[in-house]
């Protein structure tokens, strides 16, 4: 691997640490969702681990497109990263 992709993988690492220590403390967020029988209450806790758990999945992707050297590792990095912006910010518009 190179030395970029070892710093990205190490400061992944850190963020991951940082984000989980800060979120320990817990949450509870009451999500109204537009129809009022599925409104709930869930951990706040959990929103920031989901999205982790998906940037995870996308810089594994990330990081194996570099070391194979794939075209078909791109496309699906695409379609992942715009499935991701579209999840986290439904998340944030049913936390907010």
């Amino acid at each position: 691997m190179k030395k970029k992709d070892l710093w990205f993988l190490g400061i992944l690492v850190l963020g991951w640490v940082l984000l989980y220590l800060f979120s320990m403390t817990p949450q509870i967020a009451f999500i109204k969702h537009p129809s009022p029988e599925t409104s709930q209450f869930i951990y706040k806790q959990n929103l920031p681990l989901i999205s982790l758990s998906f940037l995870c999945l996308w810089a594994l992707n990330l990081a194996l497109g570099r070391l194979l050297k794939s075209k078909i590792f791109d496309k699906i990095n695409t379609v992942v990263f715009a499935f991701l912006v579209l999840f986290i910010g439904y998340l944030l518009y049913l936390n907010f």
